[in-house]
């Protein structure tokens, strides 16, 4: 379900969109949930594999997210990377845009917070992820 949201960080308004996914247990795929919002830079399907080349497992703890394969081209790609918040991982979407992925109950779900065209410089994201995943927190729940 699609959600253009915002939240401040340093005094300023960041948008940001929410994406909610189902594990499809016959395909070991995320599915994007039916929205009334089209948000076409998140692929309707994600799902995670291993690293397999050196740098990127370097890069990501081991692991990445990805959509599917067009003309050679990943529609999505990012390595995923600890938050200072057990259950929130991040990355980002081709070095354009900051995303943040929340695994829940028993990881048969899937948040996905896109910041589009919001890239954080390393040393500044464990303060941005603190802040923002602070804040969710203090949300009214909404799912």
């Amino acid at each position: 379900m699609a959600t253009k949201c915002s939240f401040s960080i340093n005094g300023k308004t960041t948008d940001y969109f929410r994406e909610e996914y189902q594990l499809n247990d016959s395909t070991g795929k995320y599915e994007k949930l039916p929205t009334g919002v089209p948000f076409n830079y998140l692929p309707a399907e994600l799902w995670t594999e291993e690293a397999r080349d050196e740098v990127t497992r370097r890069y990501s703890n081991g692991t990445i997210i990805t959509g599917r394969i067009r003309d050679k081209t990943r529609l999505f790609f990012t390595g995923l990377r600890n938050t200072p918040f057990a259950g929130y991982l991040h990355g980002n979407d081709y070095d354009k845009s900051e995303v943040c992925f929340r695994f829940w109950q028993s990881d048969t779900r899937l948040t996905v917070f896109y910041f589009r065209k919001i890239r954080v410089f390393p040393a500044q994201v464990n303060a941005f992820y603190s802040q923002f995943i602070t804040q969710l927190h203090q949300q009214p729940a909404t799912v």
